[in-house]
């Protein structure tokens, strides 16, 4: 059985730019895969919430935006 690949919603600041698999946005981007996949950790997050002027993209996974709502 297949792993399934987690999509992603793309922000640069507050605007919405796409969604895709970590593939697709390392394509789109031209960020290393590696890169893309830290963009969407939680340490990643907290250090964007503290940073005074956030600037670069931002990830989240659709997934954990489920119960959000």
């Amino acid at each position: 059985m297949s792993r399934k690949l987690a999509v992603y919603d793309v922000y640069r600041g507050d605007e919405y730019l796409f969604s895709g698999t970590a593939k697709e946005i390392s394509l789109v981007t031209g960020l290393k895969i590696d890169t893309v996949y830290w963009f969407a950790t939680k340490q990643r997050m907290r250090r964007v919430e503290k940073s005074k002027k956030p600037r670069g993209y931002i990830l989240l996974r659709q997934d954990d935006l489920d119960g959000e709502f």
